[in-house]
């Protein structure tokens, strides 16, 4: 995160996203896109950041789709700017899991078959996530222990045990259920 004068707490949402990037590598997609929303959040910078990386590494064509939103409807409406070919496998990144369950809904009335033809990984690990059909591959934050950590910090702050600012970066983990080979 850019240098501030304020304490902050957050995930290592690029390192969360190589890794969720890989796994379509590893799976045989030969078309990897990303979908994320606006460049002027931070997570979807770093999330566009780790696929890219993931991408040169593999020396594979990137393809960045940047909507306004991030909400379940942008996940449905952007299905048909893909044009999915099903006979090429094709992973879809997308910047968080709302989007990728509305995107899922619409691929699967385009009776695309996910993981074979069409492997999607979310993020953030909503606790949807695990119920969708087939359950969604996706980074887990821990939001809740980061927003433990943030308060703690901030209560030491108006405590004044603590006088200078810090930004804490947490570890996350990769939840890979069936969307994914």
């Amino acid at each position: 995160m850019e240098q501030t004068e304020i304490d902050y707490v957050t995930s290592n949402d690029y390192e969360l996203e190589k890794q969720l990037v890989q796994i379509l590598v590893d799976g045989g997609y030969k078309r990897i896109v990303h979908i994320t929303g606006p460049s002027s959040w931070y997570n979807n910078r770093e999330r566009a950041r780790g696929y890219s990386d993931v991408m040169k590494e593999n020396n594979m064509k990137e393809e960045i789709i940047h909507l306004e939103d991030t909400t379940t409807n942008f996940g449905i409406q952007v299905f048909d700017q893909l044009n999915i070919d099903p006979k090429e496998k094709t992973g879809i990144s997308l910047s968080n899991d709302a989007l990728a369950i509305g995107f899922m809904k619409v691929a699967g009335e385009h009776d695309l078959q996910i993981p074979n033809q069409l492997g999607i990984v979310g993020f953030d690990d909503i606790p949807w996530a695990q119920y969708t059909t087939p359950p969604l591959t996706t980074a887990n934050t821990h939001i809740s222990e980061m927003g433990i950590v943030a308060a703690q910090r901030l209560i030491n702050k108006i405590d004044q045990k603590v006088k200078f600012h810090t930004s804490i970066v947490m570890s996350g983990e990769i939840k890979k259920r069936k969307t994914t080979l």
